[in-house]
């Protein structure tokens, strides 16, 4: 199953379009090298692409593409684009509308035989908007499931009870599926002779580019191989069901370069078929809709851009194009402890407004010294730290007691009732039922609730994909509020959001840290020392190894022993 860690799409993007971007400042490429070195040293493996107009601003490979095999990150490696496929689909659906092929409002019937009557009006719109309540996912990406399997699971799946945005990968499968039987050709086929070929890129696709082993970069978490999504979701020969037309097209930066620039133009896609594509379809957030596989909208200074990501717990991929200054921003990352979406932000802050991008000072020791701290460390409460080495840096994997103390958590029956609030409101939440929630926030209009809490978590599934389930991770007594932190798991990552309570009244919800504190991977800052540090946002904590292990943070401290 895929676990990437990244933030919320909407906040990610509030943070992305908040500066009051201009013109790429003097010497930006230069601070922007300065920041992705940094962040090399800390263990970022990836890519990084700017361009304006027909300059290459940035174009660097940083870290390892496979670390078993000691081979550096090239500029032309090739990766997973993740969910930016979708907007593949997107054209190639406004495309063959623009010729007759198709038509936008068909329905499924159309399409599809034996389409049962609850999907069969489901149009071809739907499809591309998220807007057709089909389930997120009806398995795993790398599970080979037949054909005629996979629809029968889409057929007799339940259409979700909400209205409006519902990020669905199965919907995007389906529009792929049309797109072959109206073009009479096969979906890659289709994609590299009318989208990819005539935009000059010639690394893109699923297998038609027939890539070697050697040109595909290598995923990993925590240090553990994964490995690439070729070996692991095409086995078949083919991407599987649970991938085909949203998710698993590879390509290299530059050819993601080259159709950014196609989408300028309309040598590629004709005027009506763009029309068609960035149109602004379904609002996300003020300012910001879904369209055909983009997410598009304005800038703080008036500018528009058009942008999606895509990850699966190892890799991670951002799209950024700020159409009106010709900038596209592509960054690419093979180890979710640095996702690409957060990378992002840095480069952009760099770009347009010169600000500073801070990182702490490294101090590499040897390997053999981390090795010496590798071990079980135990504390009171139950409190326990598993630590590891992972390239530079060691991770920390703390248990809720040990996690927890950052933020204060005790014993209480306040933190009990607390938890158990949570767990009602969301229960029934997502069961469609939101009158306890309604209840919490003192809202008598329950629609109204509805609409705000149904359109947060169908933000969180437009970031991560189809939701698994959550888990409370970590609750906290603070002097006004007990705060509790859930951890949802989606399809394509996890996310963390913080609930407030005041006695039985919700007073807080908010996004907070995406790993909610499970794992801390820390740098070495000098002999036995180390710290975290992190793209957006999180606390910093503080590993001191000495006669044991001492955590700090926010004026705290936590002390532990050696139990191994």
């Amino acid at each position: 199953m895929s676990t990437l860690r990244h933030a919320f799409l909407a906040p990610f993007a509030a943070l992305l379009l908040t500066p009051a971007f201009g013109q790429v400042i003097d010497g930006a490429p230069e601070r922007v090298d300065e920041y992705m070195a940094r962040l090399e040293r800390l263990d970022f493996h990836g890519l990084v692409l700017v361009g304006q107009g027909e300059r290459v601003l940035i174009e660097r490979g940083l870290g390892m593409l496979d670390r078993e095999a000691g081979t550096k990150m090239p500029i032309d490696a090739v990766f997973t684009t993740g969910s930016v496929t979708k907007q593949f689909t997107g054209a190639a659906c406004a495309l063959l509308a623009s010729e007759g092929r198709l038509a936008l409002d068909d329905p499924l019937a159309k399409w599809f035989d034996d389409v049962p009557e609850d999907k069969a009006a489901i149009t071809i719109h739907e499809l591309l908007t998220h807007t057709a309540r089909l389930p997120g996912a009806v398995g795993d990406d790398e599970a080979d499931t037949p054909h005629a399997e996979f629809l029968r699971r889409v057929w007799s799946s339940q259409r979700m009870e909400t209205s409006g945005f519902s990020y669905s990968n199965v919907g995007y499968t389906l529009a792929a599926l049309i797109v072959e039987k109206a073009s009479g050709q096969p979906y890659e086929a289709f994609c590299r002779e009318h989208l990819w070929e005539p935009a000059g890129m010639q690394r893109t696709g699923y297998v038609l580019p027939r890539y070697t082993t050697g040109e595909l970069a290598v995923g990993y978490q925590d240090g553990e191989r994964w490995g690439t999504v070729v070996e692991n979701a095409f086995g078949s020969g083919q991407p599987t069901r649970h991938l085909f037309g949203n998710g698993g097209v590879h390509s290299t930066l530059r050819d993601m370069l080259a159709w950014h620039r196609a989408l300028l133009g309309t040598e590629v896609l004709n005027a009506e078929a763009k029309t068609q594509l960035f149109a602004p379809r379904v609002e996300l957030a003020p300012g910001r809709h879904y369209a055909y596989g983009w997410d598009v909208g304005t800038s703080a200074r008036g500018t528009r851009y058009t942008y999606h990501n895509g990850g699966n717990g190892w890799f991670s991929f951002d799209y950024m194009r700020y159409t009106d200054d010709d900038v596209v921003v592509i960054v690419a990352s093979s180890d979710p402890a640095f996702p690409a979406p957060l990378v992002t932000p840095g480069i952009t802050r760099l770009l347009f407004t010169g600000g500073e991008i801070p990182a702490p000072p490294v101090v590499r020791e040897q390997a053999a010294d981390r090795a010496g701290h590798v071990g079980r460390y135990v504390g009171e409460g139950g409190a326990a730290v598993e630590v590891g080495v992972d390239g530079n840096a060691l991770v920390l994997a703390a248990n809720p007691a040990a996690a927890a103390f950052t933020r204060g958590a005790t014993s209480d029956p306040r933190i009990t009732r607390a938890n158990q609030s949570t767990e009602r409101i969301l229960d029934a939440a997502l069961k469609g039922d939101f009158a306890p929630w309604a209840h919490a926030v003192e809202e008598p209009n329950v629609d109204e609730v509805r609409q705000r809490a149904g359109g947060f978590l169908a933000q969180m599934e437009s970031s991560h994909g189809p939701r698994k389930g959550y888990a409370i991770f970590a609750s906290a007594r603070k002097p006004s509020v007990v705060e509790v932190v859930v951890q949802f798991e989606h399809q394509n990552g996890q996310a963390a959001v913080l609930f407030g309570w005041a006695g039985d009244s919700l007073e807080i919800i908010r996004p907070t840290e995406a790993d909610a504190g499970s794992k801390l991977r820390c740098f070495p800052l000098g002999e036995g020392v180390y710290t975290t540090f992190a793209l957006r946002g999180a606390r910093t904590v503080r590993a001191t190894f000495a006669d044991g292990l001492t955590l700090a943070s926010e004026g705290r401290e936590l002390t532990l022993r050696r139990a191994d």
